[in-house]
């Protein structure tokens, strides 16, 4: 039967199946030398400590602290102190208070075999246990932090959602949310690949149009002017808005041409037209034209020859386009299509057609 005699700081010299309790066990590599502080345990002379995370595994065991280097305890001093499935009990720390376990495979040889320990009944202090169906009213948690935790239904409010982060992101596993700390944009992986989402530019507002000025940043056009065209900047960097020099239109369609006649036509652009063109449309063949063949013609004098009365004027307004003929039997005219001798055109077999723009 083994002895329950009880070697304060040294444990249980001949039991190997549990070991004395340690005040504290670390959570990382650590000099083996002085009082200092081990998970949050401030350890001091005379104290158990176990030693479990050493780069050098075969430096794991329980050791007593001292202000100079520390010795190991003596019951996990020797190859007959321990085997696997040894436990010890850790009495306080933030992450390593409860019971932990040698997995080491036997035999182990203490100081030449790597040593490694499991957790495997944690601190309850530490836990709250819901039994069914729980309401937490008020209540504030705090450490330790609940690791993967599954909610379903429910809402969480007030939370505070940290997400991992780095300076360039690239996660790639389905949903994996992760936060740029570089660019300030979320960076989403899709199972294949990196997706990036990049925030809406402040003060935004309908109509705004949204373009990018670097890979990852996004800048805000506010909204134009009725009739504006969007166009690149002078400087090609973006976009910018201009006015357009027309933005509606007149077409008279085609308009009986008769000597020395009037014609007043009611445009409807509401202010007075910038832009006047004239054409003469072929309805009748002549001088090599074909029918439907238009010829721009110029207002103003057509007289030639001298004296034969022919040509166009028009005077426009915010309403009408008033159009006058010249007085000629023949009032407007036309080069030849095949020779360019100046002709005056018969009326019957010509269309006068007007378009204006502002």
């Amino acid at each position: 039967m083994t002895s329950i005699q009880v070697e304060i700081n040294d444990g249980l010299s001949s039991s190997t199946a549990i070991k004395g309790p340690c005040s504290a066990a670390t959570t990382a590599n650590i000099t083996l030398s002085g009082e200092q502080t081990v998970d949050g345990v401030a350890v001091a002379t005379s104290d158990r400590v176990l030693v479990k995370n050493q780069t050098a595994a075969s430096e794991n065991g329980i050791y007593i602290v001292d202000t100079g280097p520390w010795r190991r305890s003596k019951d996990f001093n020797k190859t007959r102190d321990i085997r696997k499935g040894t436990m010890v009990v850790v009495a306080g720390g933030t992450l390593g208070s409860g019971l932990w376990q040698i997995t080491t495979a036997d035999p182990i040889s203490v100081g030449t075999t790597n040593i490694a320990f499991q957790l495997v009944n944690p601190d309850s202090s530490t836990f709250v246990t819901l039994a069914g169906t729980q309401t937490l009213t008020n209540k504030t948690l705090t450490s330790p932090a609940i690791n993967t935790p599954t909610i379903t239904g429910g809402t969480i409010a007030s939370a505070t959602l940290t997400l991992k982060q780095s300076a360039a992101p690239t996660p790639t596993a389905e949903g994996d949310t992760q936060w740029d700390t570089d660019d300030n944009v979320l960076a989403i992986g899709d199972g294949a690949a990196t997706k990036l989402f990049v925030a809406i530019p402040a003060s935004t507002a309908a109509g705004d149009i949204e373009y990018f000025t670097g890979a990852k940043v996004k800048a805000r056009l506010a909204k134009g002017t009725a009739s504006q065209a969007l166009l690149m900047n002078a400087g090609a960097t973006g976009p910018a808005w201009a006015t357009l020099p027309f933005t509606a239109s007149y077409d008279s369609g085609q308009q009986a041409i008769t000597a020395a006649g009037s014609l007043t036509l009611a445009h409807g652009l509401s202010a007075k037209p910038k832009l006047i063109t004239t054409a003469l449309q072929c309805t009748t063949a002549e001088f090599d034209y074909s029918i439907g063949d238009e010829v721009p013609i110029n207002v103003g004098s057509h007289d030639s020859p001298a004296g034969s009365n022919r040509g166009l004027s028009i005077v426009p307004d915010a309403t009408n386009l008033t159009i006058r003929f010249g007085a000629a039997a023949a009032p407007l005219n036309v080069l030849h299509k095949t020779t360019g001798v100046i002709s005056g055109i018969t009326p019957a077999s010509w269309k006068f057609v007007v378009r204006a723009s502002v």
